[in-house]
């Protein structure tokens, strides 16, 4: 088969959707999300898991969909974005699946300038795209997050 890499596959809508399995730490059920004021616009809220207040990334806002609220039956993938751990909303993690590294093809021939997808997984019941968790906030966005959070726990240690 040659090289292989690790995917976590899932649903967002009908678009399936890939991050690599070293960046995911668990799958949760979905929970109440609570607002985060400040926050950038592709971010929910944010979810407590297990004594740690982690935000929560709304790809549907980012790929240009109408975001919904969160469903009883959605998940959480929780996962590691660049040096910030994050809670990603998703419709339901599908399975973990191995693939050789010529079934992977650029971006760019298929979705062309989105900056969030860093691959194309082509298999053969279809396409799946890989998301690219480093690139999902902008340099702007990731410092409105970071303000927004110290903000939040400023607020949280003052009560």
């Amino acid at each position: 088969m040659g090289a292989v890499k690790q995917f976590v596959t899932f649903r967002l809508d009908a678009m399936r959707l890939a991050v690599e399995l070293g960046a995911v730490e668990t799958v949760h059920r979905a929970a109440a999300v609570t607002e985060l004021p400040e926050a950038p616009g592709v971010v929910l809220g944010v979810i407590e898991v297990k004594g740690v207040v982690l935000p929560v990334y709304d790809l549907r806002r980012r790929f240009g969909r109408r975001s919904r609220p969160v469903e009883p039956e959605d998940q959480f993938l929780v996962v590691w974005a660049g040096h910030r751990r994050v809670a990603v909303h998703v419709d339901e993690v599908v399975e973990v699946i191995e693939v050789s590294l010529a079934s992977l093809s650029e971006a760019s021939g298929v979705l062309p300038a989105h900056p969030c997808v860093a691959g194309v997984l082509r298999l053969a019941d279809g396409l799946i795209f890989i998301h690219d968790l480093d690139a999902f906030l902008s340099v702007a966005e990731e410092e409105a997050l970071r303000v927004a959070l110290e903000g939040a726990h400023h607020d949280s240690r003052s009560r």
